[in-house]
């Protein structure tokens, strides 16, 4: 039982640590992994009502972007509304 609950805080450690290389908008990023597309966005102070994202050449439902986990070497895309006249 010792050995469970070191192997599981070991695992449990080990996955805050990781980072991963994302490209966004063009650009290289390291961001910590498992991170969700709703929490990417939101720790970026993005709000998902005001833009379109495209992750690995796919435009993802807004509805889905807390279950979405981000991976090493996606490519994504934020595409902001801007309004004019």
């Amino acid at each position: 039982m010792l050995a469970d609950r070191r192997a599981f805080f070991l695992q449990k450690s080990v996955m805050k640590e990781i980072n991963m290389l994302i490209t966004v908008n063009g650009n290289p990023e390291n961001i910590p992994g498992p991170t969700s597309l709703a929490d990417f966005l939101s720790a970026k102070g993005i709000h998902a009502d005001g833009v379109v994202i495209e992750l690995n050449q796919d435009i993802p439902e807004k509805s889905a972007y807390t279950e979405i986990l981000l991976h090493e070497n996606d490519k994504l895309e934020i595409l902001r509304f801007v309004g004019g006249g």
